[in-house]
């Protein structure tokens, strides 16, 4: 007998289930031992997303969070690994398409050329006019058809579109949303939602509902030229993985009607955290520049900078980050008044 069949006094967990009464079941009341036996979802693809689950893929416009998840639909469809981490378990992908459907053919005919595959038969479904997450019957008929098949990976692109009526800066509209979703989660299958940040770029936008409902947030920035950090900024029963750098690449996919080449990008492979880190770093350095060059008498206060950009760094960093720009000429400080700090670009 293992210490998990034992409850703290020292009981046999049979002999407790057997002690629970009828009324406690129909209540759905289960004991400790019962809980501990109940399975982890195994992972989807590994240490990024599990199975049955639900994750937020968020970010600012424009950082290629729906090349992002095509290629992650290919993966799962194929069975290759997704940016070198490993597919558990291979399957078709369905993608709510709330605004963007004229694209997926584009977006996915670059995935092909790049793996010089084609994407499977029944791999990859669309639904272009998705029930709407305040439609309850709309997902109930949904959630019907999706056991037809046995999907690994559900994308709804993107959350916001696909609302409906409710208000994303409602806790009470976004629960009702999420446990809709959550039913597609009940079924085994893993939920991916496009989402975008808020005005600061550095959370989820709308109401922080969203935090407490879902199992994996990843959010995207573009850190170089076609280049896309993932950073995890929640893992419910696991690690948070480090950050992944994706790789995006401009492929021609074929001629348009008159006959000129037409292009799309693709997810073309993973970058090495040195890589990434440098590029991060020549970003951050840039986007300063560029936003004082933006600015009145091109000056502001550095604290409106960390925020503007959403520089995520511990303090010591952030000075290195600034004074290597003063050091080198390009900016310098200014007086300010009381105690913030300002700087103010060199021309």
């Amino acid at each position: 007998m293992t210490i998990a069949q034992l409850d703290r006094h020292g009981q046999d967990v049979d002999e407790i289930i057997d002690d629970l009464s009828p009324a406690e079941r129909e209540a759905g009341l289960i004991t400790f031992g019962e809980l501990q036996e109940l399975p982890k979802a195994p992972w989807l693809i590994d240490g990024v997303i599990r199975q049955r689950s639900l994750t937020f893929l968020y970010g600012r416009p424009d950082t290629f969070k729906t090349f992002i998840a095509l290629d992650m639909c290919g993966a799962l469809m194929t069975g290759r690994s997704w940016l070198e981490a490993e597919v558990t378990k291979s399957g078709p992908v369905l993608y709510l398409a709330a605004e963007g459907s004229e694209t997926l053919v584009e977006r996915m005919r670059a995935w092909e050329i790049h793996h010089t595959t084609t994407v499977p038969p029944d791999g990859f479904q669309v639904v272009r006019n998705p029930p709407d997450l305040s439609d309850g019957e709309g997902m109930d008929t949904l959630c019907e058809a999706l056991k037809c098949r046995p999907y690994s990976l559900v994308v709804i692109d993107t959350f916001g579109k696909s609302l409906g009526w409710a208000d994303e800066n409602s806790n009470s509209d976004i629960n009702r949303a999420l446990l809709r979703v959550a039913k597609i989660k009940d079924l085994g299958i893993a939920v991916v939602l496009i989402h975008h940040s808020g005005h600061t770029g550095d959370r989820l936008r709308g109401a922080s509902a969203m935090y407490g409902a879902v199992d994996t947030i990843i959010k995207a920035d573009v850190v170089g030229e076609l280049l896309v950090k993932l950073s995890c900024e929640r893992q419910r029963r696991s690690r948070q993985f480090e950050p992944i750098y994706a790789q995006l690449g401009e492929l021609e996919i074929g001629t348009d009607e008159l006959g000129r080449p037409e292009t799309s990008l693709a997810v073309v492979g993973r970058a090495s955290k040195t890589t990434g880190l440098v590029a991060e770093h020549l970003a951050r350095r840039q986007g300063i520049l560029e936003y004082l060059g933006n600015c009145p008498e091109h000056q502001a206060k550095q604290a409106d900078i960390v925020q503007a950009l959403g520089l995520r760094m511990n303090g010591s960093a952030r000075r290195t980050l600034f004074e290597g720009l003063e050091e080198e000429g390009l900016i310098e400080k200014v007086d300010a008044a009381g105690k913030a700090l300002v700087w103010r670009l060199v021309h």
